[in-house]
């Protein structure tokens, strides 16, 4: 991720993430559309939380080993159930 970030141009946040508590937010769209992870099923909610231009990549793979195997389960478990366990 670093070197993502040492070798490109800052990207936009997204405007569902900006900060919308202060006037003339909305007007911008700061903010809408923001959906809350733990008012959802299992605190996961589809949601993009990149700019756009990097929305897709993956700077984490958890190893298979300690804690980050019980990561690696529960990122495997959103993928594999989709839509049946989270909410859009």
């Amino acid at each position: 991720a670093l070197d993502y970030i040492r070798s490109h141009s800052p990207a936009s946040i997204p405007n569902h993430l900006r900060d919308a508590h202060y006037s003339g937010a909305k007007e911008l769209g700061h903010g809408l559309a923001y959906k809350y992870p733990h008012n959802y099923n299992y605190g996961y909610v589809k949601q993009s939380y990149l700019p756009d231009s990097i929305d897709g990549m993956s700077f984490y793979e958890p190893k298979r080993v300690g804690y980050e195997s019980r990561l690696n389960e529960r990122l495997e478990a959103i993928k594999k159930e989709g839509d049946k366990n989270v909410q859009d």
